[in-house]
């Protein structure tokens, strides 16, 4: 399975009824990859780590470590067009790499 077929997509909608839920929202994390446009309109109880840190392993293996009790990852930025799908694939690269199977993404 490649990198890309572990990556799902998710729309605004359905990632506010799941933050909605109180079961569901627990087993969630949002990354925010934004930089300096991460204050103002950032989601609630998003964790901002900017793309940059994406480029070093031991951060992305970090972030792996911090979020293996979740059942999702969302990697949000902007409008989730770039740099939230690269930091995705970073993160499921590595994921593989280091052979865990990781929450899905």
């Amino acid at each position: 399975m490649s990198t890309n077929e572990r990556i799902n997509y998710i729309e605004s909608a359905e990632l506010a009824s799941l933050l909605r839920n109180g079961e569901t929202k627990s087993k969630i994390s949002i990354i925010d990859v934004r930089q300096d446009d991460f204050a103002g309109g950032n989601i609630k109880g998003a964790v901002n780590i900017p793309i940059d840190k994406f480029s070093y392993e031991s951060e992305v293996n970090s972030l792996i470590d911090s979020v293996s009790s979740s059942d999702i990852v969302v990697f949000h930025c902007g409008k989730s067009q770039q740099r939230g799908p690269h930091c995705a694939s970073e993160f499921t690269r590595q994921t593989i790499k280091i052979g865990k199977t990781g929450p899905q993404v």
